[in-house]
């Protein structure tokens, strides 16, 4: 797979992301975080299960020795950084959850300096610092006042930790290189992490009560589910996977700030909102620190 393909894929991976948070904060007000993870999960997993199974049974040998890592991508990337993202938007608001999200590049950068020795060369800094320029640009709505008047919700420290879990699990799959392909690697870091997720459903299902599909669910509620079931998990997921192995964590961690350039579009698209000299501004800030990160890491 070339470099450009790789960047494909990641772009991608950061659309079908664009669409979770719009979509999890409407659900939250009807549904637990928990559970919704849960359903979001099991919904991926019974979509991957006809396809990966077979394949994942004849690689099976490729886990040995590597259970443990298996286990700690579905645990950072199911339960951890999906679970805590919801939990996280029951208790700040969206404007605090694209702020936040500009720190996961930079956690990436710092995890893959720590674990795998990659260089943080100045030309990726300097894409940093733009990036978060041009995502300030978007969220404030080229207002300074905005962006003096934010304030720290509780979830914000919650959004935080979801951060780092992706940054952790954005480096293991780089350095845990093993022989299978995307679907089966996938398929298994899934059941990990949906058997964790599963045991907190229950938890929360035998003490607090947990919301469960049935004949009677509001039909939006359940395409809700089987929308983030396949396009922000299953292929973003596998999209995201396939662009790390062709590029690295670090230069990956900067399509991140592609989420909020697809949110805008979308709402554009979707909702008829107008774009503004700011909108323009932010998303040209957003590719020149993009193309300065690349250029850093061919280097």
């Amino acid at each position: 797979m070339t470099r450009r393909q790789a960047y494909g894929l990641l772009a991608l991976a950061a659309l079908f992301w664009a669409t979770n948070p719009a979509i999890g904060r409407l659900m939250v007000d009807s549904v637990t975080p928990i559970s919704l993870s849960f359903w979001r999960w099991t919904g991926a997993l019974i979509l991957l299960l006809p396809v990966a199974l077979p394949r994942l049974l004849a690689e099976r040998r490729a886990m040995r020795g590597h259970y443990g890592a298996v286990l700690g991508l579905g645990f950072l990337s199911v339960a951890g950084f999906t679970t805590l993202v919801y939990v996280g938007l029951s208790f700040t608001t969206a404007t605090n959850l694209s702020l936040l999200n500009g720190t996961m590049p930079i956690m990436i950068l710092i995890v893959a300096k720590l674990v795998l020795g990659h260089a943080i060369g100045g030309k990726r800094i300097a894409g940093v610092a733009v990036c978060l320029a041009g995502v300030g640009l978007i969220v404030a709505r080229g207002s300074l006042a905005v962006l003096l008047d934010f304030q720290f919700n509780p979830g914000d420290p919650i959004i935080l930790l979801a951060m780092f879990c992706w940054a952790l699990y954005s480096v293991l799959i780089a350095k845990v290189k093993l022989e299978m392909h995307p679907f089966s690697l996938q398929l298994a870091a899934f059941i990990a992490g949906w058997v964790v997720l599963a045991l907190g459903f229950a938890v929360e299902a035998m003490f607090f009560g947990s919301w469960w599909p049935s004949l009677d669910s509001d039909p939006a509620m359940l395409l809700g589910i089987a929308f983030l079931a396949l396009f922000p998990s299953v292929l973003a997921f596998i999209f995201w996977q396939k662009g790390i192995e062709a590029t690295e964590p670090g230069t990956a961690g900067y399509f991140i700030y592609l989420v909020p350039v697809f949110g805008t579009l979308l709402a554009v698209i979707m909702l008829g909102e107008r774009l503004f000299w700011y909108h323009w501004a932010g998303m040209a800030a957003i590719f020149l620190g993009i193309f300065l990160a690349q250029r850093d890491a061919r280097a």
